[in-house]
């Protein structure tokens, strides 16, 4: 009987600016579930990649002066370098730019032109070029895109359709016949009521466009970037080169993406697959957003989290075990960095660290480094316990409830650490009981080797070192159901050198006060220039320095004298606080490019995360700094 297969995706991300926390979120999510997958015995194909074709694409790279194919190259790096410093184990990476996509994507618009679906005409109508889509009248809101504010075009223009309308009634049976389709069930709900409502013909090409995969005998005409982008789940296992490899994993097993595109996946896709003759992939789940104080997190907004900053100072494995612990998969959640270091420190550093390096303390104490042999007085006293959690564990995790998963893994913790408290080992040494202390120490040391083999999918860093400390491999060819049999651990091996799994953060280490921020909202020092330290030219080279253009103002509620300010820096838009409301207006700073400093620590200042800061002259009327010719947004300032 050949290897059951499991293929699972991400959506390819949008290359117009740098990764933020959730695009980290749904990736890291994806990989958990591959991983286990490998270790119950599956063949994985995990795919990922970046979306690099569109206006938005194409007007990065006029603003930083580089041709598209440049920027995109370096941003795919930006990307893989980030997924890297996660530990996402992913098995193909797709760009759109390659050309085994375009060949891919041309083969499926042959097929869905074969079942006489595409026709040519002329649109007209509404368009949003940051959001890349056409939108109806009753859509347009006051001249702007109800999805980012942004004001819209009208314009008409040759177009090639795709008949979505004929796929209504068919999209419709096949969610009743398919309740597993889309998850969670009430986004299926949201799919069943679009659908609901009337299917338009769909818009397919863009006329305008030159970045892009042209239509053959298109006159010019680019595909949309939405069919473009979502033929790469065909792209990634071979569609149009490799026949055997795409019969073995299609139908996609789990596409995982975030509910904002719920549309383009559980109703375009799906739609486009029928039309080409092509089985529809098993599930799609759509997560919820993660929030910051309550709002979305979004580029636009300007509160986006920067995973690389998360990374460096907490690690890959604080940060994977928050975002699969803290949000309930499938909900919307609440992105917090308090929350971050509650879980470090208490969760990991405390619960499991405090666990595996007391125990191994006392095995090199009282074994002489060894591993006790499992006979004796409580050596099978928490088999039980571990047989119970697994079979939580994975239920859980084949329902996709990481954050139960844990649950069910930190009860196991739990009772280990209340075992130890319970039996003492270190008065059964005390009282040279040593056959009783060999069952105790032996219990736990197995009881961490079945935990620790659990948390593979999540802290797979982490995890593997301290299976090493106890001499267990992280990966093996036995399934993960056999190897959590109670009584794997050998008897005798000696354990490695091994400390503390994890460091705690004191939290006054990871924020910077609220005070400590420059702003005009702080009370004006009248100190000397004599009076400050001097700096090297290597000491300023540290500041990030770049230009940056204001593209949003409000005042901060609860201050008199402070406003938030979205500043596009070129990567991405961020967010910060300055005390500039007694001496500019919102629409004065609106358009503005500005000097910005793009590393300074982030701080809190009246709920509002303030990600770095806009320089101004600040004497008896405060100034801002302003760039005086057209230079690009991002520019660096020397």
């Amino acid at each position: 009987m050949s290897q059951q297969k499991f293929y699972v995706t991400t959506p390819i991300y949008y290359v117009n600016s740098s990764p933020h926390i959730g695009n980290a979120y749904t990736t890291i999510a994806a990989d958990v579930i591959a991983r286990f997958k490998r270790a119950m015995g599956y063949e994985v194909m995990f795919l990922t990649g970046t979306d690099e074709h569109g206006h938005k694409v194409q007007s990065a790279a006029e603003e930083r002066g580089v041709e598209p194919s440049e920027y995109v190259d370096q941003m795919a790096e930006v990307w893989r370098r980030l997924w890297s410093k996660l530990q996402i184990r992913y098995d193909d990476f797709v760009r759109t730019t390659q050309p085994r996509h375009k060949k891919a994507v041309l083969r499926l618009f042959e097929r869905m032109s074969a079942s006489g679906d595409i026709y040519q005409g002329e649109y007209e109508g509404w368009y949003c070029k940051h959001e890349e889509n056409f939108l109806t009248d009753h859509q347009v809101k006051d001249g702007r895109c109800p999805d980012c504010g942004r004001p819209v075009e009208r314009f008409k223009e040759p177009s090639f359709f795709f008949r979505l309308s004929r796929y209504e009634k068919p999209l419709l049976e096949y969610y009743d016949s398919h309740p597993e389709f889309i998850r969670p069930s009430f986004r299926l709900n949201e799919a069943r009521s679009f659908v609901s409502q009337g299917l338009r013909d769909l818009s397919i090409s863009r006329f305008r466009l030159s970045w892009g995969i042209p239509i053959p005998d298109g006159k010019g005409c680019t595909f949309y970037v939405w069919i473009d982008a979502l033929t790469n789940y065909l792209t990634g296992i071979g569609f149009g080169e490799d026949d055997s490899q795409f019969e073995r994993f299609w139908p996609c097993d789990l596409h995982v993406i975030g509910k904002d595109i719920l549309k383009f996946h559980c109703v375009f896709w799906p739609a486009m697959l029928m039309s080409a003759g092509i089985p529809l992939p098993k599930t799609i789940f759509n997560h919820g957003w993660l929030r910051v104080a309550g709002r979305k997190m979004s580029k636009s907004v300007g509160n986006v989290v920067d995973p690389f900053f998360l990374v460096e100072r907490y690690g890959a494995d604080a940060v994977r075990y928050f975002l699969m612990r803290d949000i309930q998969f499938g909900l919307d959640g609440n992105f917090s960095e308090e929350n971050l270091i509650s879980r470090l420190n208490d969760d990991l550093a405390n619960d499991l660290g405090n666990l595996v390096y007391r125990t191994l303390s006392m095995c090199a104490k009282y074994f002489d480094g060894q591993i006790p042999p499992r006979s004796g007085s409580g050596g099978d006293l928490l088999a039980g316990e571990c047989e119970r959690a697994f079979s939580k564990y994975q239920g859980l995790m084949e329902r996709l409830d990481f954050r139960g998963a844990l649950e069910a893994i930190w009860e196991l913790i739990g009772a280990a650490n209340t075992f130890i408290d319970h039996k003492r080992p270190w008065q059964l040494f005390g009282q040279k009981r040593e056959d009783e202390l060999c069952g105790v120490l032996y219990s736990v040391l197995e009881t961490e080797r079945i935990i620790l083999l659990m948390l593979l999918p999540f802290i797979p860093k982490a995890a593997s070192e301290m299976l090493g400390y106890i001499g267990v491999q992280p990966e093996s060819d036995e399934i993960l159901p056999e190897r959590v049999k109670w009584g794997g651990l050998s008897f005798g091996r000696r354990i490695g050198e091994f400390g503390p799994p994890f460091e705690k953060i004191q939290p006054a280490e990871a924020f910077v006060p609220e005070a400590a921020v420059s702003s005009a909202d702080n009370e004006k020092k009248e100190d000397s220039a004599m009076d400050k330290p001097v700096v090297t030219i290597d000491e300023f080279g540290r500041m990030d320095l770049v230009v940056g253009k204001i593209v949003g103002a409000e005042p901060v509620s609860g201050s008199r004298k402070l406003f938030k300010l979205d500043v596009d820096i070129g990567t991405e838009v961020r967010t910060a606080v300055a005390g500039l409301r007694d001496y500019y207006q919102p629409d004065e700073l609106v358009g503005k490019k500005v000097a910005f400093i793009a590393n300074l620590a982030p701080a809190k200042i009246f709920g509002v995360e303030s990600e770095g800061m806009v320089l101004a002259a600040d004497g008896e009327v405060v100034s801002l700094l302003v760039i005086d010719k057209d230079v690009p947004v991002g520019t660096k300032i020397r």
